[in-house]
């Protein structure tokens, strides 16, 4: 003998069975079922719909139709253990089923002969208390449900609130490192969460990432140029093709390529090594990404643990929240280019108007420094600021001024002889480019060895320059 129980879901026309083995053992799973899957049970399907479902159900499967029953229930039979496991053997004259009806389907037994009376009985009382059972079960169920919702919400207002709070674009570290930590709250594994932002006509990513890898929660920020990847393509692809969601699962060699190239770009260099060695070690690499409005929310997962369905959704709906607040981050952007710009053409109006006011060759040492000050006002990072004459004419010596912030003294105007070394043919080499397309920026990339023979070249003739650089 076997015990069963039967719940019917009439909307999607199927019926959950769960079964247990040889003298009641417990089978391990379940099996959804539809409701017209075998005649047998249509009588007893229809009377149900109808409303006139007796308090007890009988019905006899002959020998004969028991290949039939184990075909549609083979997933429940499948997963009992094989010490329990029944068969069709165990039935020679076929299952007589019996069941008691309760609010939401059927519970009973299977026998090798009809059930008596008594037996009838005993099986109405038990679905009786069965659906008392079931009913607390269903209100514990929509009251978990119930509070799942309102902390979910409660963590979606929480990053709408910091959204809306954002006063500088780059404010959005904080808003990704709420959505990691509320993320994290709601269950939902993953390394890290980014959020990945395009500009108009590129392909080019501006990233904003949060993760813990142990020793705390890190949070990057960094543009990352495009470069050609599956990684980089599945993420313009989501985001250009307008997809739901998609769900990118990277070999550790394309995992590998992606990363040899990010990890060496310069907002990175102060990872923590725990990071580097998590990324470099892991065997596996899955990113969930769920685009918005000109940007990417994601989940990187490298330890093997992917979403499932009702964590995409949670994803989704924390995209959702931040597509609504998008705009308020454009126009942060937006504010913050014209305050660039307009502090831009403040430093240039300043030299322009210490050009202009020029008396003397030797007044240009002054315009040279002025103009590495207002670099420095508009936060452009260098180490030297010089002005070379003889590329422009036609000496080949260069005549050489040179501003640096650290020098405690500008150095002044220097003869620099020519010598055959990659830097000086390199800059000869720009300014006839410029003379050519007009192009104004070039930039060359020396090594260090080149470096090191222009430096010993400069210390013979300018100590100074050369120790500036150097240092």
């Amino acid at each position: 003998m076997s015990t069963h129980m039967t719940v019917f879901n009439f909307e999607n026309n199927t019926f959950t069975f769960r079964e247990t083995g040889k003298y009641g053992d417990r089978s391990f799973g379940e099996q959804t079922v539809e409701l017209d899957a075998m005649d047998t049970w249509k009588e007893t399907v229809d009377k149900w719909k109808a409303d006139k479902a007796t308090d007890v159900n009988s019905l006899h499967f002959p020998k004969d139709t028991l290949p039939e029953v184990w075909d549609v229930f083979h997933e429940s039979f499948a997963s009992m253990p094989e010490e329990s496991r029944i068969t069709p053997d165990d039935y020679p004259d076929g299952i007589y089923h019996t069941a008691g009806k309760h609010p939401f389907g059927y519970i009973g037994m299977n026998q090798t002969r009809p059930a008596t009376v008594e037996e009838e009985e005993i099986v109405i009382k038990f679905a009786n208390e069965f659906g008392r059972a079931y009913q607390r079960f269903l209100d514990l169920q929509k009251a978990e449900a119930q509070a799942r919702e309102a902390q979910i919400e409660a963590a979606l207002e929480r990053v709408r609130s910091r959204s809306l709070a954002m006063h500088k674009s780059d404010e959005l570290n904080e808003v990704v490192k709420v959505l990691f930590e509320k993320m994290t709250e709601l269950e939902v594994p993953s390394t890290a969460v980014g959020i990945q932002t395009f500009a108009e006509d590129t392909k080019d990513m501006q990233c904003f990432v949060c993760g813990d890898v142990g020793s705390g929660i890190v949070i990057s920020q960094y543009h990352l140029p495009y470069f050609d990847h599956p990684i980089m393509e599945d993420y313009y692809a989501a985001l250009e093709n307008d997809l739901d969601y998609y769900v990118g699962t990277y070999s550790k060699e394309e995992k590998d390529s992606f990363y040899d190239i990010v990890l060496e770009l310069p907002e990175l260099k102060d990872l923590p090594a725990e990071v580097n060695t998590m990324i470099r070690e892991s065997e596996v690499y899955e990113i969930t990404m769920v685009p918005a409005k000109k940007s990417v929310m994601s989940v990187n997962d490298f330890h093997g643990n992917p979403l499932s369905e009702s964590q995409v959704n949670i994803l989704k709906r924390f995209a959702k929240v931040f597509d609504q607040t998008y705009t308020r981050f454009l126009d942060l952007q937006k504010a913050e280019e014209q305050v660039r710009e307009a502090e831009i053409q403040l430093a240039l109006e300043r030299v322009r108007a210490k050009t202009m006011a020029m008396k003397t060759q030797s007044d240009l040492l002054d315009i040279i420094e002025l103009f590495g000050e207002q670099l420095n006002a508009v936060r452009i990072r260098f180490d030297k600021v010089t002005f070379i004459e003889g590329p422009i004419t036609k000496k080949r010596d260069w005549d050489l001024w040179s501003y640096a912030p650290e020098a405690e003294n500008t150095t002044g105007k220097i003869l620099i002889p020519y010598i055959e070394t990659p830097y000086f043919t390199k800059t000869a080499k720009a300014v006839k480019e410029y003379q050519k397309t007009g192009h104004p920026i070039q930039v060359k990339t020396c090594t260090k060895k080149e470096k090191n023979e222009v430096l010993d070249h400069y210390g013979k003739h300018a100590p100074a320059v050369s120790d500036e650089l150097v240092n």
